[in-house]
């Protein structure tokens, strides 16, 4: 159950995270919850995305209960530094 200050159920999070991994999937919910213009641009946006190859895998994190934040700090790390620790 969602509090107020929650923004997105665990369920949900995994749902988008989902669509960032198997492009099928974001193409399936476009067309099942989505109609006309939206659906549309929509479409052709994801499919912009994959043809440009900027698809990347999401890490989730929590700004609320700081979940997610070890992974997002190992991914800095391994982008910025080379896998070097740059933090102390």
């Amino acid at each position: 159950m969602l509090s107020k200050c929650d923004l997105l159920s665990e369920e949900e999070v995994n749902k988008i995270i989902d669509w960032a991994a198997r492009p099928k999937t974001l193409e399936l919910a476009i067309e099942q919850k989505l109609e006309g213009t939206k659906r549309l641009l929509s479409r052709n946006m994801m499919k912009a995305i994959y043809q440009l190859g900027l698809r990347a895998l999401l890490i989730p994190v929590s700004a609320k209960t700081n979940e997610g934040m070890i992974n997002f700090n190992m991914a800095l790390e391994r982008i910025l530094a080379g896998g070097d620790k740059y933090t102390y």
